[in-house]
């Protein structure tokens, strides 16, 4: 809901269970759905101890739901609604870029932050349903992700209020 903390988070990618980490410091944060292809990914950063303490047991959290299938999959038989979503670029067997302008059309007011470890993502804002887009090069420290996130809300804030329904 844009106008105030998020209550719901969507990431797509990110099953290291980093930006979910960073997620869970909004004391507002009541769940974060991370979808991510690869279930051996999830399962060792949920369950071997040293990539669990990397995310601080965030995929342990009982706020954080793991789905383990196809993003676009997940997008076009979604009703869910969130407040925020984030997304890696580059996801296995995906275009982020084309992800994001799925998930725009269906949301046109969805803060989203672009997350990538591979590429400057300066491309992004040629597109028109994406210069809205705040986009975050990985490594990042976790108060960069705050800020981002915080760019991502006051770049799609029209309506104060609304909840972006996928």
């Amino acid at each position: 809901a844009l106008g105030r903390e998020p209550r719901r988070a969507l990431i797509l990618g990110g099953g290291d269970g980093l930006a979910a980490r960073e997620l869970l410091r909004y004391p507002s944060v009541e769940q974060i759905l991370l979808v991510d292809l690869d279930g051996a990914v999830t399962s060792a950063f949920r369950d071997l101890p040293l990539a669990a303490d990397l995310n601080q047991g965030a995929l342990r959290d009982p706020r954080v739901v793991v789905r383990n299938e196809d993003a676009f999959k997940y997008l076009e038989e979604s009703t869910e609604s969130f407040d925020l979503a984030i997304v890696d670029i580059f996801l296995q067997g995906s275009n982020g870029s084309d992800l994001i302008a799925t998930m725009r059309e269906r949301a046109p007011d969805l803060p989203v932050v672009a997350i990538s470890g591979i590429t400057a993502l300066d491309f992004l804002a040629k597109s028109p349903e994406l210069a809205n887009v705040v986009c975050l090069q990985k490594p990042f420290r976790p108060n960069e992700l705050i800020r981002a996130i915080e760019a991502a809300r006051q770049a799609v804030r029209r309506s104060a209020g609304t909840v972006a329904a996928l």
